[in-house]
Formats: C-alpha cells, sequence, structure tokens
C-alpha cells in the first residue's frame, strides 16, 4: 500500500489537542470528556462591560470594555452615551486604571471620560462595538502595532447607515486611535441578513496562517435562512483587502450565537479556542457560554454542543444578557489557563491545554492515529492519572506494523501528572524526517490532554 495515499497529516512539531477525532482512526473504550473551568475571584480593579477585550503587548495586559458616558443604560444601539473604558495590568491579577484624560470631562468625579480611549462624540457609531488586538505580525510597522474593528448595522430601521459595514483603526500604544481609510472593508450584503454587525466583531494575526483572521456577526446561518444571531469569518494577507466571507453553521435549533471570542491558542497556534455566548429567547432572553474549536484556515466545530459555563445560582445572571466572555485567554502560570467575564467579577482558569481530554474511567481504553508525518524528535504528554492509572504507547508504521523494539510492551507504562511529561525513552525512534508512522495510546484511569514531538 502506498502510505502517501492514505489519510495522513502532517505532524511536525506542533502539539496536538484531543477536542475531537481529527487524528483518529479508531478509538474504543475512551470518552472525549470536556472539563469546566472554575470560577475564582482574585482579581482586583479590572473592568466591567460589554463586548470586552483582554490583550497583551509583551509587557501588560489591556483591558478595554464599552461603557456608557452619560449613565444612559436604554436597550439603544449606538446612542451617544457609548464609550471604551481602558485598564492595564502586569499580572492579569491586579488591574490599575490610568486617569488618560483624552476628553474634557463634565467634572473631577467624570469617571468614564477620564478613562476612556474612545467616545461617541470622537468615532461615532463606531463607539458601539470596537474591539482592539496586538498585532504579532512581524511585518506590522511599529505605529500600528495596535488594531481594532469596528462594525455599524447597515440596512435596519432608524439604525441604517449607507456606510455601515466593518471599519479599520490603528494606534501606536493601544490609547491613541485613529480611522484607517475611510470606508468599511467589509459591506453589508443581503445573505448576512439583518443587523448584520451589530456584536463584538473583531479581527487578529494567525501565526499559523500568517494572515488576519476576522469574525463578525451575521442573522444567518450558511444552510438557513431563518433570522438566527451567528456568525462569519474571512481572511486577509494585509488586513485591507479581505476575501470574500464565509458563512458558517454551527447553530443548534433555536439558538443564537451572539459572540464568538475565538482566540488563537499560544501553544498550538494552528487551533482557535472559541467561547461563544448562546442567547436562547425563550429563556428570557438568558445567555450562557458555550466552547467551541476550529483548525486555523477551518471551518468551526462544536463537540461540545451544551453549556459549558452555566449562570450558576446567581440569579441576577440568569436575567437578559448577562453573560459574556472577554475575548483573551492566557497562561498566568505555566499550569494554568486564564480567561475573563465580561459582566462578572473574577476571572476562570482551566488546566493548560485542558479543555477537552482523551478519557478513561477503570477499564482501559485504546485510540489509534490515522498516519502522521515524522519531522524528529520523541512525544511529551500533557497527562494525568489516578494512582491506578497508565498511559501506555506504541509506534506503528503507516499499514500498522508495530515498529520492532517500540511494542507497549517495549516501552513500558507512563503515569503521574504534568503538563509537559517526557518519558524516559530508551532510544529514538527508527524514522526519517518525512517519513509515516502511527501512534496508538492506550490509557486508563487518566486524561491525556495533548501531545507534542519535541526535540
Amino acid at each position: 500500500m502506498d502510505q502517501l495515499k492514505l489519510p495522513s497529516y502532517n505532524l511536525d512539531h506542533r502539539r496536538e489537542l484531543f477536542v475531537d477525532d481529527y487524528l483518529c482512526e479508531e478509538r474504543k473504550n475512551l470518552d472525549l470528556r470536556v472539563h469546566t473551568p472554575v470560577h475564582r475571584f482574585d482579581t482586583i480593579g479590572r473592568i466591567y462591560g460589554h463586548y470586552q477585550t483582554v490583550m497583551h503587548d509583551g509587557e501588560k495586559f489591556c483591558c478595554y470594555a464599552r461603557t456608557h458616558i452619560d449613565g444612559l443604560h436604554n436597550r439603544e444601539d449606538c446612542h451617544s452615551g457609548e464609550a471604551y473604558l481602558y485598564a492595564e495590568s502586569i499580572d492579569g491579577l491586579r488591574w490599575k486604571r490610568p486617569r488618560l484624560n483624552l476628553f474634557p470631562a463634565q467634572d473631577e468625579n467624570d469617571f468614564e471620560l477620564q478613562h476612556s480611549i474612545i467616545t461617541h462624540d470622537t468615532f461615532g457609531k463606531w463607539a458601539h462595538n470596537f474591539s482592539p488586538f496586538y498585532d504579532n505580525n512581524p511585518a506590522c510597522p511599529e505605529h500600528e502595532r495596535y488594531k481594532a474593528t469596528a462594525g455599524i448595522l447597515s440596512g435596519v430601521g432608524d439604525l441604517y447607515d449607507p456606510q455601515g459595514g466593518i471599519s479599520l483603526f490603528t494606534s501606536p500604544d493601544g490609547i491613541h486611535w485613529s480611522r484607517l481609510g475611510d470606508k468599511p472593508v467589509i459591506v453589508f450584503e443581503d445573505r448576512f441578513g439583518l443587523f448584520a454587525f451589530d456584536s463584538q466583531n473583531y479581527a487578529f494575526y494567525s501565526q499559523d496562517l500568517q494572515k488576519y483572521v476576522m469574525y463578525f456577526r451575521v442573522r444567518r446561518t450558511k444552510d438557513c435562512t431563518d433570522e438566527q444571531k451567528s456568525f462569519a469569518w474571512s481572511v486577509s494577507d494585509d488586513f485591507i483587502n479581505w476575501e470574500p466571507p464565509q458563512m458558517v453553521n454551527t447553530n443548534r435549533p433555536g439558538e443564537h450565537i451572539y459572540v464568538t471570542q475565538f482566540n488563537e491558542y499560544s501553544r498550538a497556534p494552528h487551533y482557535l479556542i472559541g467561547m461563544p455566548t448562546r442567547w436562547y429567547e425563550f429563556r428570557n432572553e438568558a445567555t450562557d457560554i458555550g466552547l467551541m474549536f476550529a483548525r486555523a484556515g477551518e471551518a468551526p466545530t462544536r463537540p461540545a454542543i451544551g453549556g459549558w459555563i452555566r449562570p450558576g445560582m446567581d440569579a441576577v445572571r440568569w436575567e437578559n444578557r448577562m453573560n459574556y466572555m472577554a475575548r483573551g485567554l492566557f497562561n498566568l502560570t505555566p499550569e494554568e489557563l486564564t480567561f475573563y467575564p465580561a459582566l462578572n467579577e473574577g476571572r476562570y482558569t482551566i488546566r493548560t491545554d485542558g479543555f477537552m481530554s482523551l478519557h478513561s474511567d477503570l477499564e482501559m481504553g485504546e485510540w489509534l492515529s490515522i498516519p502522521l508525518r515524522y519531522r524528529s524528535g520523541m512525544p511529551e504528554f500533557n497527562l494525568s492519572t489516578g494512582l491506578t492509572g497508565t498511559l501506555q504507547v506504541e509506534f506503528r508504521d503507516a499499514q500498522n506494523r508495530v515498529l520492532p523494539g517500540f511494542s507497549f510492551e517495549d516501552n513500558g507504562e507512563i503515569y503521574g501528572d504534568a503538563i509537559d511529561m517526557r518519558p524516559a525513552w530508551k532510544k529514538p525512534l527508527p524514522l526519517q524526517p518525512g517519513e509515516y508512522f502511527r501512534m496508538c495510546f492506550r490509557l486508563s484511569d487518566g486524561d491525556l490532554y495533548s501531545f507534542k514531538f519535541t526535540d
């Protein structure tokens, strides 16, 4: 059999997460288990607000959240009181709100104006859903290192704007912003449905694709004409010229996806981690947080289709639109990931790589990969087992024949708990760069979160 004609995958030195069966040919007595994050109340001073972004610029964390300058809290979008507050932190836990004084305050206690980066008076309707990011593109000019997107409704009653769509913004420091060009780069299309762009539309630079990626709000799914809140995505080589947007179909019946909050995962940049807000009208318009994944350049998937972060016992969080996540995902420590609720206190944490795992109870299960293209090195594992748990690894060729000296018995058992566990392999794999091989895992009483080949 010609191994190059088999369904295969170029493994390289990338970390692979167990969030789907993308690399799996066969799985027996093992589950793909979703893990629930922990809500911690150990942050001080962070701002709260809709359509929130938290980013890291290499030196500090920056938080942006929409507020209401004049105290208006009506449901009208794009009203004159909308603006964006700014806060920063060195450690992601203790936050300060520097007094920027970019706008003339009405009085000394005008908190929102003192701490805002943009207002409706200076940016008009674009202040409704301003979404910044730090551009990691090596070719990016330093005076445009901070970028942002914002969207205006188009073709909707009193909010109709002939210039509606997605516009771009740049900044040298994340505080002083200017519009890039004078026209939207993505404009309204009938296929988007009414109320397109009315949410957190955001972009980022994909290290894996070496392109910019944008996600924005639409009101239709790819194969459904009903008025369902959903999203579309597009890519760009230069942040200015964008390819025709692609629609998706991730909604369940009756479910609306308000914001997706995809983050490029720093330990595995070819994975995007989404934390969408799910809105159900029949539940008094309450919201919760889902979990979604995408490989860079591919359509998103939802192996976990229910609620991932539930409203909980606080009655307020069961009210209309009270659960959103800020966009941003960070390792404050090597063992733990942090992300932030937009409207609530504290932060959420989960084990590094720990969104999902290949899981086994006491009964031994087995997982077999499709052919993987080898580059070099040996694997390390993000693994947690119980006292009786074990991970056993076997290496096979593309035709599923065990490589001599690398059977389950030869390699022995692996157990314990570590983010980057490197077994004491007796000898290197008898594989050449570019050669195809398979991995087979046996797992009991444990969770395998990820693996990666490293030198």
